[in-house]
């Protein structure tokens, strides 16, 4: 093998390790940006559901409320209708 024959095989050599290497760097990059990315929809999506919680907790005891107020409203409506009808 001439001197010239050891240079290009070398050469080679390199390119073939900067083809391969160059796009495993660039995956990696990218999962470790996906990766942060996921983190962070995750501790979003634990702050939506708190919230969300939250609210419908709210939502419930308001609509208890009209119930009993409607409840009332019947109790008084049915005296109304026997003070009238028995009077």
């Amino acid at each position: 093998m001439t001197e010239w024959e050891v240079v290009g095989v070398v050469a080679a050599l390199i390119a073939l390790v900067t083809g391969v290497t160059a796009p495993i760097v660039k995956l990696n990059i990218t999962i470790a940006r996906l990766a942060a990315v996921v983190d962070s929809l995750a501790k979003n999506y634990d702050s939506f559901l708190a919230k969300s919680h939250e609210t419908h907790t709210k939502i419930h005891g308001r609509i208890d409320e009209v119930e009993k107020r409607v409840d009332d409203h019947e109790i008084r409506i049915d005296r109304l209708e026997q003070s009238k009808g028995g009077g």
